[in-house]
């Protein structure tokens, strides 16, 4: 699975890439820059994308998303309050 990671930290990096050899079948891309609608289509080719409590998972945003063939949203952070439903 490749993933892409927006609003990536110098901790994400360590931390992801630290564990990321156990696991050969994911394959992880970072970007500095959090999640818009300008920049969803990044995301083109990749089955995930990952984003912070900050990232804007508006319908819009989605929306583009899915068009480029994402499938999966996943958040670092406790709650989802910033993903519409």
């Amino acid at each position: 699975m490749k993933i892409l990671f927006y609003d990536t930290k110098k901790y994400d990096k360590e931390s992801f890439d630290k564990v990321l050899p156990k696991y050969e079948d994911i394959e992880i891309e970072y970007v500095d820059s959090d999640i818009s609608v300008r920049n969803a289509v990044y995301a083109k080719g990749f089955e995930a994308v990952c984003g912070f409590v900050s990232s804007d998972f508006s319908a819009k945003v989605i929306d583009v998303l899915a068009d480029n063939g994402v499938k999966i949203i996943l958040l670092r952070c406790a709650g989802f309050n910033n993903v519409d439903n």
